[in-house]
């Protein structure tokens, strides 16, 4: 089976091909960073936390509403497919509501893993991370697409979860990495300590490197498990280590 950093390579490929239409799609989550920055201007009312709380959900459905985009958009482009955006949002509109049940539903699976404690939880998230998937290629849903989810990763536990865990914990580490020394050297431009830094009240320059940061990377985020699940469903479970 393919591996985390054959696939990673293959998304920065993808991302390299596409990077003006992904992310301008994805920098849409800068509306309601925005949105952040000018209520933190103004003074700490019921009201001024009500719109905060708002922002928070609005915010949520933008990431969850970009991502599945993203994802249309990456699954298009690895098989060569015709890529509409206009097409694309129509499509996850009709899907919004499957897919938050469907998370719904992961949550609460991944919830009575913990309690159980971190090895099933564990488990839990390798079977059911591919539901997204399901919904959005195959069709199904609720505990049907967990079911298919399941049936993914069945006989290849491990190197699916070397999958599903080893790139985007790769991309996380490249990423931490990489925004920390842009950090550090305007830090030292500025003749700031990093530790001092970062020991107290972010600077506002921080949040928003930050989140133009993030907005470079969620469609590599987005790319990455979808060329995941594009490799699971192109290769067949050997039939030997179906107790997995």
């Amino acid at each position: 089976m393919i591996s985390p950093v054959a696939l990673i390579a293959q998304s920065f490929a993808d991302y390299k091909t596409e990077a003006p239409v992904l992310i301008g799609y994805s920098a849409w989550l800068l509306v309601p960073f925005a949105a952040f920055v000018l209520i933190s201007l103004l003074p700490l009312t019921p009201v001024v936390q009500v719109i905060a709380f708002l922002l928070i959900l609005c915010e949520l459905f933008l990431v969850i509403w970009v991502t599945i985009v993203l994802m249309f958009y990456a699954y298009a482009h690895a098989h060569g497919h015709e890529k509409n955006m206009g097409a694309f949002s129509a499509k996850t509109r009709t899907l919004m509501v499957p897919i938050l049940t469907v998370t719904l539903l992961q949550l609460l699976i991944y919830m009575g893993g913990m309690i159980l404690l971190l090895v099933p939880m564990f488990i839990f998230i390798v079977w059911f991370s591919l539901a997204w998937f399901a919904v959005l290629f195959e069709g199904r849903r609720g505990l049907e697409a967990l079911a298919a989810s399941r049936a993914l990763t069945r006989g290849r536990f491990w190197n699916s979860a070397a999958l599903l865990w080893g790139g985007p914990l790769l991309l996380f580490l490249l990423y931490s990495v990489v925004l920390s020394l842009i950090v550090s050297l305007i830090g030292a431009a500025q003749g700031l300590d990093p530790v001092t830094l970062m020991s107290g009240e972010i600077p506002l320059w921080i949040e928003i490197l930050d989140a133009m940061a993030q907005v470079l990377l969620l469609p590599l985020f987005a790319i990455y498990p979808t060329r995941v699940y594009i490799a699971l469903t192109s290769t067949v479970s050997p039939p030997s280590s179906r107790a997995n």
